[in-house]
């Protein structure tokens, strides 16, 4: 049986209560683990109903078949004309940035001719 000093046993109750810190965090981390672990399991969830439909007709229970189809089909256009409308700015944005590098590129080429 080894007979410990003071010191030796200072640094044991040192030991003791790190350990004790890590499992206490450790455990603070599985929690936080779970919690994020449900909570992409929400998200993905929610982005599966909204690919399907799942959403809209959940809330739409006391509507007919027609009326809801004729509610989605009225998303689906609202969505086709918004994308629509998304692609023809982004023509126009691209037809911009590529005019704007061009006005850049001679801009630094005169530049160049002028410091040389």
């Amino acid at each position: 049986m080894a007979i410990m000093d003071n010191a030796g046993e200072q640094d044991m109750t040192r030991f003791w209560q790190m350990l004790t810190e890590l499992a206490e965090q450790t455990n603070q981390h599985k929690s936080f683990t779970a919690t994020l672990h449900a909570q992409a399991g929400g998200v993905k969830k929610s982005a599966f109903d909204s690919q399907t439909g799942f959403v809209l007709r959940r809330f739409n229970m006391d509507k007919t078949k027609e009326e809801y189809d004729a509610e989605l089909e009225r998303m689906n256009a609202a969505m086709a004309a918004e994308n629509q409308n998304l692609q023809y700015d982004n023509k126009q944005l691209n037809a911009l940035i590529k005019e704007y590098e061009t006005t850049l590129e001679t801009v630094m080429n005169q530049f160049r001719h002028r410091a040389v």
